[in-house]
């Protein structure tokens, strides 16, 4: 018996490259809204496929539906295109298993669209000051370049040029290669700050070489403690177990301190101590957050204890952002303004000095 070539086709059209957060839970969340509506997952596939006009898009939308259509559950038809992460496919299998596949997507949309916005916010935070120092560089060539020129045929007019006129000269071209080799350096730090942030994978390795330097490295350990927080609670909440959630959060793990902390709590657990207490001998989290998370242990509302946290944490870390972003711009403004004085005064005290002599 020949196999059909159609699902052979479909089979070998897999896409590449992994999908980003917000296209993530650009599909999660519509699909979630649609099964939660009570329409079949093919029904609901045909629906996205119908208003979807992104070509590749389509092509992921169409082998899902391959898949549903051959009789293939909703995890088996996602992943058969290679574009969804093993543990959202994981969270998927044990949503099915118990009937809250819906529940459990629109969990997985909520996550991913967070975790975008975590990653822009960091991401803004470090862009912010580069692109202020690349401003302030640029003040200066403008001015170098411009002023330099005009007050040396004003030299001349006068009558005026001598050694330190173009000394005076000299350093202006001086100071303009130097501002525009540094400008330069800060014009790739900030493309290369936006390309790096433009995927989860590359954001984390800067980040955690980011995170060797002290300015930073408290505000990418707390949203660190925030994403194994929010990643937790997905995972507790899906059905996985909790070895695997930890797994998972530590993977997901924006520094390698955080990482290593997160890898040290099973082998606590297996030694006979509970997920709180686990986390609380990490040092992750604050003492009030660990001993709510003892209380959900008995109660069983552990996930929902852990997703508090989550907010806590994001909300401290954004709060401590803006505060140094209110910090950093003043004084980046008084640095440019001082900068700027002085480049004046050191074009225009000699002129001063010239026509107050005549």
């Amino acid at each position: 018996m020949k196999p059909d070539r159609k699902l052979k086709s479909r089979e070998n059209e897999r896409c590449p490259s992994k999908l980003t957060d917000v296209q993530l839970a650009s599909f999660l969340q519509p699909m979630a809204m649609l099964l939660q509506a009570g329409i079949a997952p093919l029904s609901a596939v045909d629906l996205l496929l119908r208003e979807t006009r992104d070509a590749r898009s389509r092509n992921i939308l169409s082998i899902i539906r391959g898949g549903l259509s051959d009789g293939q559950s909703l995890r088996a038809s996602l992943g058969k295109t290679g574009v969804f992460p093993d543990a959202a496919l994981q969270m998927l299998e044990i949503g099915e298993l118990t009937g809250e596949t819906d529940v459990v997507m629109a969990r997985l949309g909520a996550y991913y669209r967070q975790r975008n916005t975590r990653r822009r916010s960091l991401r803004n935070a470090l862009l912010y000051p580069v692109a202020m120092i690349l401003l302030l560089f640029l003040i200066v060539v403008a001015l170098t370049t411009q002023m330099v020129p005009v007050l040396r045929r004003v030299y001349a007019g006068l009558g005026q040029v001598s050694g330190a006129v173009d000394t005076l000269v000299q350093g202006g071209h001086l100071l303009t290669v130097l501002s525009l080799c540094l400008s330069a350096v800060f014009a790739a730090a900030a493309v290369l700050i936006l390309i790096l942030f433009h995927s989860q994978s590359t954001s984390q390795h800067f980040l955690r070489f980011c995170a060797g330097f002290s300015p930073v490295r408290r505000w990418i350990r707390q949203y660190g403690a925030a994403g194994a927080a929010e990643t937790l609670a997905l995972s507790l909440r899906s059905g996985l177990d909790t070895f695997t959630a930890l797994s998972l959060s530590a993977d997901a793990a924006p520094d390698p301190e955080t990482r290593r902390l997160l890898l040290a709590c099973p082998d606590k657990i297996r030694q006979g101590a509970s997920l709180a207490d686990a986390l609380g001998e990490s040092g992750l989290f604050q003492d009030f957050d660990i001993a709510l998370m003892k209380a959900g242990e008995q109660t069983g509302s552990l996930d929902a204890v852990l997703e508090q946290t989550a907010e806590r944490e994001r909300a401290d870390a954004a709060a401590q952002m803006e505060n140094a972003v209110s910090v950093a711009e003043p004084t980046l403004v008084i640095i440019l303004s001082a900068v700027v004085g002085l480049v004046l005064l050191s074009m225009i005290l000699p002129l001063m000095g010239i026509l107050s002599a005549l």
